[in-house]
């Protein structure tokens, strides 16, 4: 912003000292276990887009990365990333990681997240749009390029793969098939694989709670994307 007025100016002050006291917060409080009133002893995991979020990972003493939105570096790039470029950057995670685990979401473009090199249209209702799955799904090229490079970064690793705006079971098997498929490419190719390989959804349209059970039998774990269901 060029010539920021006074009232700019005090709204983003603000906003930085809110932010440096939420943060100290956190690390004062960061060695305390985190456990229920009945004695439950839970993850407390942070969401995370860019590398500089792991760092704060460790420094608010998290679990490990519930959930990475992998979109972020296609959006901000001028082209679309290969898979020896994904492939870095997933490495790159998994090693700031420390040895914490890591959920992968899947590629969350379209609707209102569009790249610059991705020709679009606008949606009246973009959540619900042509978006997220639906692309993947439709463009299947593009799921199995994620899916090759996620699965050669996690080589002979622990990996978690999440699929998002999951509105069917069928959409859930068709997006795992997929990831299988590339798999078995490895195996063929005499590739270490992933160990253990884990594959969930994110619960956030509505109507995946009427087909939960059915999905309970394929999916390995289930994470409630609330924003988005709300």
């Amino acid at each position: 912003m060029v010539r920021p007025g006074d009232d700019v100016r005090k709204v983003f002050r603000a906003a930085i000292r809110a932010g440096a006291e939420r943060r100290a917060g956190y690390v004062e409080r960061r060695d305390e276990p985190a456990v229920t009133r009945d004695g439950v002893r839970i993850r407390v995991n942070v969401n995370a887009g860019l590398l500089l979020d792991m760092g704060l990972m460790h420094e608010f003493g998290a679990d490990g990365v519930g959930l990475y939105r992998t979109e972020i570096p296609f959006l901000v790039r001028p082209t679309f990333p290969d898979v020896a470029a994904q492939r870095d950057l997933y490495a790159r995670v998994r090693e700031q990681a420390k040895g914490k685990p890591v959920i992968f979401r899947t590629l969350d473009v379209g609707g209102d997240k569009m790249a610059p090199y991705w020709p679009h249209a606008g949606e009246e209702n973009p959540a619900m749009g042509w978006r997220a799955i639906r692309v993947a799904l439709g463009r299947p090229g593009l799921l199995r390029q994620q899916a090759r490079a996620l699965i050669q970064a996690a080589a002979g690793g622990e990996l978690s793969v999440m699929f998002l705006m999951i509105a069917t079971v069928a959409e859930f098997n068709s997006a795992r098939a997929i990831f299988m498929r590339e798999v078995e490419r490895e195996r063929k190719a005499g590739r270490p694989l992933p160990a253990p390989f884990r594959v969930g959804a994110m619960l956030e349209v509505p109507s995946l709670l009427f087909d939960l059970d059915a999905l309970l039998a394929h999916a390995d774990f289930i994470s409630v994307g609330s924003n988005d269901l709300f």
